[in-house]
């Protein structure tokens, strides 16, 4: 416990060489020492932890990315070689964590697939809560999205796109309606406005076509390279004698100029209500998601939809309680006696998607490192809530919809997580229609409609799946077999309806503050913690235990009196100190004549 303590310090202070360094003689050591751990005790998680250490800090290495993918891949093959389940999954946890943390295989693209046929291969696990961290290490092997903007390609109807491509399944999608028609009438109308307010200077004319734009779909009122190209032939605002300094400030100037108006000339809530979206488009489109909220929270009541875009700005909120209230809101717009007109706009089809993206990414980015068991309660809940978001959007989505893909990954993922998956040849779940080939045909609709994917991370995640997942399973067999079919025992806190996280597997050791406490008084106690294993303490309480740090026990020698932290009981009667082998026998006898 000590020389692994010590060797955490050390890290701290290595330099770039010296990790290299370490590669070849401690880090071997380390792993050995955590494939032979038998229970997960306080040295297994200070051997995880140094190996952890060592691996985040090898980042900064320029030439680590080699290096440190390879001993990644060596731990995770180590998995095969322990006989214990519980010890595997903190392996599998590390690796997660290493992966999320460093970005590694991310960057390292020409040499990461072996690391992502293991998490693929570790989605077979019984527990739930070992899938959870096996898709978030998959998820983040993957480089994150460049930012999208929503321009179709080219727009054809369902019939049309039959007779190009001669596919007629459209797997239950409106072929009615047409989402890009929709999107490409309204970014005319956008871009009809916007040059009408490079001529006239109009603010207040320019806010009321902008609100009535962003009512109907978000979408359209966008500011990117190819808009500004649009309405400004690529112009920035000071080029035109404007006041503000990006386009994306004309929605703020709009939003003052409809307050202006209402608080002096007419005051109806109909312009009170156009600032508020006009900002809150404002904020999502610079990504300031915590001042989007913040507004919008303000502004919404409960289970109160008569303006929908507060709810759509609200689905932006990365927070677990803010995704159920939204939740709990817009499925009362489908559970109602008559179900609402708002869900066939495609305003709610927006809120949907973002909604289903945002709750996945929440659950798949969240910093989970610390202990997943007091998230778990709300994790459990969040994932049913990204599959019936996704689902809704295709209930209602045109054939074209531009989140079709990305809805159909969102399932499958959240899917696995519930599920797992048994089959050794495919992951795709087990429905009245081929799943694969949906996501798929979605995804055909996606590259040639719409160019590029809403999410490209999400998309090489599913994708990775459909390619490598036989191969992952063969690959693999001999590594994790033995711990795939150990189905952990039901745990206290496991939902009724079967999502098991699988309690025994789960994070660190962890102690309440009455659990440290205890075990802090058996330190004290010289009688009963020389009958205790310290290697099953807190983590907490190493430095006392080592006598290291601020708070050391100095006591006396019986004999000489000397004061030190290092003094060795008697062996004949187990009470006193002495701090040498003459100190013990010079008072052996003095104390024995005491007594007696």
């Amino acid at each position: 416990m000590a020389g692994l303590k010590l060797l955490i310090r050390a890290l701290l202070s290595a330099d770039p060489n010296r990790l290299r360094e370490l590669l070849s003689d401690v880090i071997p050591l380390v792993q050995t020492l955590i494939v032979e751990s038998k229970v997960d005790d306080i040295v297994l998680e200070l051997a995880l932890d140094a190996w952890e250490e060592w691996a985040v800090l090898m980042q900064h290495d320029e030439d680590c990315g080699f290096p440190l993918v390879s001993t990644m891949l060596r731990l995770a093959c180590a998995c095969g070689d322990t006989s214990r389940r519980q010890v595997a999954s903190q392996i599998l946890r590390r690796l997660q964590v290493v992966t999320c943390t460093t970005g590694i295989l991310a960057k390292e693209e020409e040499i990461s697939t072996p690391m992502r046929k293991f998490f693929i291969a570790a989605l077979r696990y019984d527990s739930a809560g070992d899938r959870l961290i096996t898709l978030r290490g998959l998820y983040n092997s993957f480089p994150a999205d460049d930012d999208f903007t929503p321009h179709p390609v080219l727009h054809m109807s369902a019939a049309d796109y039959t007779c190009l491509t001669g596919e007629a399944q459209f797997y239950e999608l409106d072929t009615t309606a047409s989402d890009t028609k929709h999107i490409l009438e309204l970014r005319a109308e956008f871009v009809s406005c916007m040059r009408s307010f490079c001529a006239s200077r109009d603010l207040h004319a320019l806010a009321d076509r902008l609100h009535a734009i962003l009512v109907q779909d978000p979408r359209a009122v966008d500011f990117s390279p190819r808009s500004i190209l649009l309405f400004a032939d690529g112009k920035e605002p000071h080029d035109l004698q404007l006041s503000f300094t990006s386009w994306a400030d004309v929605l703020q100037h709009c939003a003052y100029a409809l307050r202006t108006c209402s608080q002096i000339a007419c005051p109806t809530s109909h312009h009170r209500r156009g600032a508020n979206i006009l900002e809150m488009q404002r904020f999502i489109l610079r990504r300031s998601m915590s001042d989007n909220a913040t507004m919008a929270w303000k502004l919404v009541k409960k289970r109160d939809v008569s303006v929908l875009w507060y709810w759509y700005a609200l689905c932006h909120d990365v927070d677990g309680r803010s995704i159920l209230a939204v939740v709990d809101t817009l499925e009362n717009l489908r559970t109602a006696e008559s179900e609402s007109p708002l869900t066939k706009t495609p305003l709610y089809q927006c809120a949907m998607a973002t909604l289903a993206l945002s709750t996945l990414e929440y659950v798949l980015l969240r910093n989970l490192e610390t202990d997943l068991r007091e998230d778990w309660r709300e994790l459990s809940e969040l994932g049913p809530v990204a599959a019936w978001a996704a689902s809704e959007y295709l209930r209602v989505a045109p054939f074209d919809g531009q989140y079709a893909a990305e809805m159909n990954a969102v399932f499958l993922l959240c899917h696995i997580w519930r599920y797992g998956t048994s089959s050794a040849t495919r992951p795709t779940p087990a429905f009245r229609f081929n799943f694969e080939a949906r996501w798929r045909a979605a995804k055909s609709v996606q590259t040639r409609i719409w160019g590029n994917p809403v999410s490209g991370r999400l998309n090489r995640t599913v994708d990775a799946l459909y390619a490598y997942y036989a191969d992952s399973v063969s690959t693999f067999d001999g590594v994790l077999s033995r711990h795939i079919g150990s189905t952990p025992p039901p745990a206290r806190m496991d939902d009724s309806d079967g999502l098991r996280r699988g309690d025994l597997y789960l994070g660190s050791r962890k102690f309440s503050r009455a659990g440290i406490a205890a075990w802090r008084e058996l330190i004290d106690d010289d009688e009963r913690g020389r009958r205790v294993c310290w290697r099953d303490a807190p983590l907490e309480l190493l430095p006392e235990i080592l006598q290291i740090g601020p708070n050391l026990r100095v006591r006396a020698c019986n004999y000489c009196g000397v004061r030190s932290v290092a003094l060795r009981y008697c062996g004949s009667c187990k009470r006193a100190r002495y701090c040498s082998k003459e100190c013990r026998l010079e008072g052996m006898p003095q104390a024995f004549m005491s007594e007696n």
